[in-house]
C-alpha cells in the first residue's frame, strides 16, 4: 500500500509525478465539471471548488503533451500535495485492481 507521505515525497521532488497526478485528479472530475472548470459535488473526488479551474487548465495542458515549467509546475505542485491523500486512494485502487486482474488472468489459465 502506497502512504500519504509517499506520494508527498514523490510530489515534492518529481515533476512526471506531479503532471500525472494533476491529469488524475482531472479525470475524477464529471464530464460536466470538467467542461465548466468548476465543482459541482461537495464529494471529495477531483478538485475542490478552489482549485478547478486551474487544476483544469493545468490538466489540458499537459494532456495536449506539453509539460509544466516555471510557475505553472510550482502551482501543481501545490495543488496536488494538498490532495495527497485522494493520490494515495487512486494508486492504492490501482494496484488492487491490477493485483485483480492478474490473479483472475492466471485462474483463467490454470
Amino acid at each position: 500500500m502506497i502512504t500519504r507521505q509517499q506520494i508527498e515525497q514523490k510530489l515534492r521532488v518529481n515533476d512526471r509525478w506531479v503532471e500525472r497526478a494533476i491529469v488524475a485528479l482531472y479525470r475524477r472530475q464529471t464530464q460536466d465539471e470538467q467542461t465548466r472548470n468548476t465543482t459541482e459535488d461537495s464529494n471529495e473526488i477531483g478538485f475542490n471548488k478552489a482549485d478547478a479551474r486551474m487544476g483544469g487548465y493545468l490538466a489540458r495542458w499537459i494532456m495536449t503533451g506539453k509539460p509544466l515549467s516555471g510557475k505553472w509546475i510550482i502551482s501543481a505542485r501545490t495543488i496536488t500535495i494538498r490532495y495527497s491523500q485522494q493520490l494515495a486512494d487512486i494508486a492504492n485502487a490501482a494496484t488492487v485492481s491490477q493485483t485483480n486482474t492478474v490473479t483472475v488472468a492466471e485462474t483463467n489459465n490454470a
